[in-house]
């Protein structure tokens, strides 16, 4: 047995404190181009992340609003080497921000009658499987979606055979094998354990239930309902997109990453173009023939800790101000992104970049990113309304 550390999952440590903390925002250097941000805090907040953590290519998309604005930044790896051109239609690997699609997929199934959040996964599996339970509490899909449901985060038995893709052959006779030796160690719905596992199998469930592949079952019920037509699940032999930026680590390429029976807990990849339609389905779920499930997905489910809510899919944190963020990062053996929104201001971002840096510094990014957007939307609300005097 070895000890997998997997990057893709989310970053908690720290996200409490600099929530609390005031933005500290770095002077603009240099004047704005015109793919740039037409607020130069942000700009500042890329180019001082750039500058510590060197990186081939990022695209940055904002909404809000005024619409949408996305700002590409070129730039170098740590090897020196020149990046290649990116824009709001370049593919990157997204990692874990698949889990909000999966979790937008089980609320859509919820809404149509075909699943139910309380639903006991052991109804969802093979007969000849057992479902892992706590002293007779089954796991429910709920849990799932919510990194509540005692599962770990990686199954004990995950032992790749190639490091550098290393869900690639977790098939589904492995993850079965998991289930039926496993014994929670705590009682679902208790404690806070972030799942990649969990989320994974969620996808499994889910496909299983409608009697279609995951990645045929995303595009249909998700992804096509919403405009996404740039994204997709990566399988093995998908790997000949030109669009989709090479990943890196330590300033070398390395391999995608394929997700085997786990497709649910990361095998997307997307562009900032798509990402900022999510954005905009969740800000404006009326706008989008998925408004219900939007709704249903956004709806707090668990509260492991006062600073820390789940949603379905969704890490939910205030603003010392009282304002909900909305967000999810991820991340895979190459590739780095953050996705967040305010639906008290209309706003939202997402990040995105093709190196494995610290992903405690890219969701650090992202937040900042976040924050400076809704704070100064809401100045702007603020310095539009008129006098009452």
């Amino acid at each position: 047995m070895i000890s997998i550390r997997v990057l893709h999952g989310n970053a908690i440590a720290g996200t409490f404190a600099l929530l609390a903390a005031s933005v500290a925002l770095p002077s603009t250097a240099a004047a704005q181009s015109a793919k740039q941000s037409a607020n130069p805090k942000v700009d500042s907040l890329a180019r001082a992340f750039q500058k510590e953590h060197p990186t081939h290519a990022m695209v940055i998309g904002i909404i809000g609003p005024d619409g949408e604005n996305v700002i590409p930044y070129d730039g170098r790896g740590a090897d020196g080497s020149a990046a290649a051109p990116v824009d709001r239609d370049t593919r990157f690997e997204v990692g874990s921000i698949s889990k909000v699609l999966t979790s937008l997929l089980l609320a859509q199934m919820v809404e149509h009658g075909e699943a139910g959040l309380d639903d006991h996964i052991s109804s969802y599996l093979p007969d000849s499987v057992k479902a892992p339970e706590y002293r007779g509490t089954p796991i429910t899909l709920r849990e799932l979606a919510t990194h509540s449901s005692g599962l770990p985060r990686l199954p004990m038995n995950m032992t790749p055979a190639d490091m550098s893709d290393p869900y690639a052959d977790y098939g589904v006779a492995k993850l079965y094998e998991f289930l039926d030796s496993y014994d929670l160690p705590r009682a679902p719905d208790s404690t806070y354990e972030y799942s990649n596992l969990g989320a994974g199998l969620l996808g499994l469930l889910l496909a299983r239930r409608a009697d279609e592949p995951y990645a045929e079952l995303l595009k249909a019920r998700v992804l096509e309902p919403l405009g996404m037509h740039d994204s997709y699940v990566g399988t093995l032999g998908h790997d000949d997109d030109a669009r989709l930026a090479t990943g890196h680590a330590e300033g070398k390429a390395v391999p995608f990453w394929h997700f085997g029976s786990l497709e649910g807990a990361g095998a997307l990849r997307s562009t900032v173009g798509d990402m900022l339609r999510l954005l905009s389905a969740e800000l404006d779920p009326a706008s989008t023939p998925l408004a219900k499930a939007v709704e249903l997905s956004q709806e707090i489910r668990f509260r492991p800790s006062p600073q820390l809510s789940l949603a379905l899919g969704w890490h939910v944190v205030q603003f010392p101000d009282g304002r909900s963020l909305y967000w999810h990062n991820g991340g895979t053996g190459g590739a780095r992104s953050f996705l967040g929104f305010v639906p008290a201001t209309g706003t939202g971002v997402v990040v995105l970049m093709n190196d494995a840096h610290p992903l405690d510094a890219v969701t650090e990014l992202g937040i900042r990113i976040a924050r400076a957007t809704a704070d100064a939307t809401r100045s702007e609300s603020t310095a539009a309304k008129p006098s009452t005097r």
